[in-house]
């Protein structure tokens, strides 16, 4: 008996080994991500298991390389030590940078050729573009709405706000011992320049005369927030996901975030509603996301599969739903509406979104909205000077 449980064994290492070489003989296709929240790692393991197990030539696997503030640090340390992946999940306002360095993969034809571009979200799409060549695809998209807490709005006797009259009066009647009326995230990087350009673009403003009267308007609000105690100013210490937190503790009632707070909520138990953000004179929100890059050089026809496999199998879909984004696909992102409710704002808003990379000054102008937000909720700026600042980033 112990003989033949041992031939039993030897059997099983020995398939183990012949799995371990088949592995081994696939080609690598190696992606870098920033992905932090455990809904986002597990969708990306569980499309890469799909691709590997859909096809013999390639082996997909990825790699964490740090939130965001610190991906393009790692990313630009790669380029300069030659040991880079085949490709990236990438925020979109910082691909121009890497776009002029040369570093991704001009996949203008392949995309001409292989993708309705009509399917997608304008904005979306744009946001791949550069002097009309396309330098990957988009992954996912997102906006910012108003998340709040419906049973902090119900015992104070209030309804969600529709303009910025009634933002304050909500925010005012919700701030109380331990909670602020809301927060947002304040931290200096793109983060807040993603969360603070919604609220001057709201005032009529076009990001061709950012730093007018409308960016002092906004500017001067979030500043009267703070001044008036309902916001927090430790909000500049607070990235998106941090400020998902204070939500969930009740720290604060009400938050500008996105989709990729959504699991947060829901683990917690959270009875919240969304709506657009307050308006002053008009909707105008940016478009969030992640693009797919591809890194010259490195394994074309391996990362091409891989951006195939996610288009043409039936897992976009699942996936975004799983990993808290919406579909880039105007077609795939209604019916996650349709599936989940909580996605019907952003959904709706992608419509009239812009795209960052539509602006070729934008790297010149997203630190100066950070430290413009900086500026006025720390009290080490007027809204005047702060604005006065954005304005020169332009001229």
């Amino acid at each position: 008996m112990t003989g033949l449980m041992g031939c039993g064994r030897e059997a099983v290492k020995e398939d183990k080994s012949l799995q371990e070489e088949e592995k081994n003989a696939k080609e690598k296709v190696v992606l870098w991500t920033y992905f932090e929240v455990d809904e986002q790692k597990a969708g990306l393991e569980l499309l890469l298991e799909n691709f590997n197990n859909s096809q013999d030539k390639y082996e997909a696997s990825w790699e964490y390389k740090g939130p965001l503030t610190e991906f393009t640090k790692q990313l630009s340390i790669g380029v300069a030590e030659e040991e880079l992946p085949d490709m990236v999940l990438i925020d979109p306002p910082d691909m121009r940078t890497y776009v002029d360095l040369g570093l991704f993969e001009d996949i203008t034809d392949y995309v001409n050729s292989n993708y309705g571009k009509d399917e997608f979200y304008p904005a979306v799409l744009n946001s791949v573009r550069y002097d009309e060549r396309y330098y990957g695809i988009p992954f996912s998209c997102n906006n910012v709405g108003l998340i709040y807490n419906k049973s902090l709005l119900q015992e104070a006797g209030v309804k969600p706000p529709g303009n910025w009259e009634e933002f304050r009066e909500v925010a005012a009647a919700l701030t109380k011992t331990g909670t602020y009326g809301f927060a947002m995230s304040a931290i200096a990087n793109e983060q807040s320049a993603f969360q603070v350009l919604p609220w001057i673009l709201s005032t009529g403003e076009t990001m061709e005369t950012l730093g007018g009267e409308g960016t002092v308007k906004a500017l001067s609000m979030l500043q009267s927030m703070v001044e008036q105690g309902y916001m927090s100013k430790d909000c500049i210490n607070w990235s998106q996901v941090d400020v998902t937190r204070k939500f969930i503790a009740e720290e604060c009632a009400m938050m500008e975030n996105g989709p990729w707070s959504l699991s947060m909520l829901e683990e917690a138990g959270m009875d919240y509603g969304i709506i657009k953000l307050p308006v002053d004179v008009t909707s105008v929100l940016i478009t969030g996301g992640e693009n797919m890059c591809l890194i010259k050089g490195k394994n074309i026809e391996g990362g091409l599969a891989l951006m195939d496999y996610y288009y043409n199998s039936d897992s976009m879909l699942s996936l975004a739903e799983k990993m808290c984004h919406l579909p880039p696909q105007r077609d795939m992102a209604k019916q996650l509406k349709e599936r989940n409710e909580v996605y019907q704002v952003f959904e709706e808003q992608m419509e009239h979104c812009i795209s960052r990379s539509d602006y070729p000054y934008w790297s010149k102008i997203t630190g100066r909205l950070s430290d413009a937000i900086y500026g006025v909720i720390t009290g080490s700026m007027s809204a005047q000077d702060a604005a006065s600042r954005i304005e020169e980033a332009i001229l």
